[in-house]
Formats: structure tokens, sequence, C-alpha cells
């Protein structure tokens, strides 16, 4: 499902960030993400929370579509939900 990810129009649909917003985050992103032991990349992670954040699908959901069980989808989430919050709450207006 999210492979179509990189066409921008689904991309801004599923997560509410153009391209290259999104891989501006990632890129940013990637010195917190590499160090979770997760076997998802930092791309599907932030992806997954940000589905999350969008649209509310829960985590059975979002495990299906990406492979993995639902907690997993659930401690993915939780994880990014505080390394995000750390990471950008000084860039909230």
């Amino acid at each position: 499902m999210f492979q179509n990810l990189n066409r921008e129009r689904f991309r801004f649909f599923y997560t509410g960030l153009s391209l290259s917003v999104f891989n501006t985050l990632v890129d940013i992103m990637k010195v917190h993400g590499n160090t979770l032991p997760y076997l998802l990349t930092v791309e599907e992670q932030i992806t997954l929370t940000l589905v999350r954040l969008r649209l509310g699908l829960q985590f059975q959901h979002l495990g299906k579509r990406f492979g993995i069980l639902h907690q997993l989808a659930s401690r993915v989430f939780n994880s990014w939900i505080d390394i995000l919050y750390l990471q950008l709450k000084d860039q909230i207006m």
C-alpha cells in the first residue's frame, strides 16, 4: 500500500507533508531513528507515525499495512511521538 507514497498526492494524503518536507524530516530524524531497535526503516517508522496522526488508523491496520504486529506498530508510534516532540517542540508556533 505505502509504496505509492513516492507519488506526491499520495504522500500528502497519507502524511499531510509534501515529498520534499517529508524527506527533510526523515533526513533530520535519521540520527535518532537509527538508535531504535525496529526492523522498519526510519522512513517507514516516520510514515507509520504520520499516517496514524493524520488518519487515525488503528494499530492493527497499520501493522497489517507495514507487515508487522500491531503491538510493534504501537511501540514504533509511541517512540516516534516522543522523539518528534523533543526535537520539534521549539518549531511549533
